[in-house]
């Protein structure tokens, strides 16, 4: 049985979906970060957008109460967005023991010219 990715990104409605040759692309688009099914209030969520010839720009945005963040998009842009979630372990950190886990949500996708 293969558990389901304890972070997740969500788009609106289902897991988020773009079709290109379909779908218009507009200034912004809307994300929900869950963790085990649950929304991840006020979490910080990590933009980082090469766009087209120019250097990367970085932005950190925080999810609302709902879990939802809503970016910016450019044309002719590649994008890696994060989310981590920081959960003690019973370690002590001793012996080589793990005292933290790190769950990461990421997402990189492609925006193409108009």
């Amino acid at each position: 049985m293969v558990e389901a990715a304890p972070c997740v990104w969500r788009g609106n409605g289902d897991y988020y979906t773009y079709n290109p040759d379909t779908d218009s692309l507009s200034d912004s688009l809307p994300f929900k970060v869950l963790c085990k099914g649950l929304h991840r209030d006020s979490a910080q969520v990590q933009i980082f957008a090469k766009v087209a010839n120019q250097s990367v720009k970085v932005k950190t945005y925080q999810t609302d109460m709902n879990g939802k963040v809503v970016m910016p998009l450019w044309y002719d842009s590649e994008y890696l967005i994060e989310a981590v979630v920081m959960r003690p372990l019973d370690g002590n950190g001793q012996g080589g023991s793990s005292v933290w886990e790190s769950l990461w949500a990421s997402l990189t996708f492609r925006t193409s010219a108009p």
